[in-house]
């Protein structure tokens, strides 16, 4: 069925730009080694670090384990994975609040889909993430310009680099 629910669900996907720049980035090896020094050195970004680069590890073994035998679903299923995975790694609760909204979403798209009764909660056979989609949006471009900056700046020089001529 063209433009079926579950189609339409791909517009409650979140888009985390910032995130994924963040981790092609990392995976071409654009930061220098003072960068990634001190975004280990900062206790409050280590461990989204760390989860970033195991979400960009297992997507490169995906990758690799594919090669060339990839389809459009397959790889779209792995954008997805690795989206989930990213928002996982620097907003956890948001990430969880988003998941838990589309899977009641998926599961209604497909009882509209099928003609089975939809499930509770499923008012009208669409379920909106939208609301959660964005706040995921807006955790994650926070985090990633949070680190970021601790990556630029560690916390030795954040002061000195906050601080206008003339103040």
């Amino acid at each position: 069925m063209a433009g079926s629910a579950i189609e339409e669900l791909r517009k409650q996907l979140p888009q985390l730009r910032s995130l994924l720049l963040l981790q092609e980035h990392l995976m071409r090896g654009t930061f220098a080694t003072r960068h990634l020094d001190a975004l280990e050195r900062d206790g409050a970004s280590i461990g989204k670090y760390v989860a970033i680069m195991e979400c960009t590890h297992r997507l490169q073994q995906q990758r690799q384990a594919w090669g060339n035998q990839t389809t459009p679903s397959k790889l779209r299923a792995l954008q997805t994975k690795n989206m989930a995975c990213l928002g996982q790694a620097v907003c956890p609760e948001e990430t969880h609040a988003w998941l838990v909204c589309m899977r009641r979403a998926v599961k209604a798209a497909r009882a509209l889909d099928s003609g089975e009764p939809l499930p509770d909660g499923a008012g009208g056979g669409t379920v909106n993430c939208f609301t959660r989609k964005r706040a995921l949006e807006k955790c994650a471009h926070r985090q990633s310009s949070a680190l970021l900056f601790a990556a630029a700046l560690p916390g030795e020089r954040r002061d000195v680099a906050l601080t206008l001529p003339g103040e």
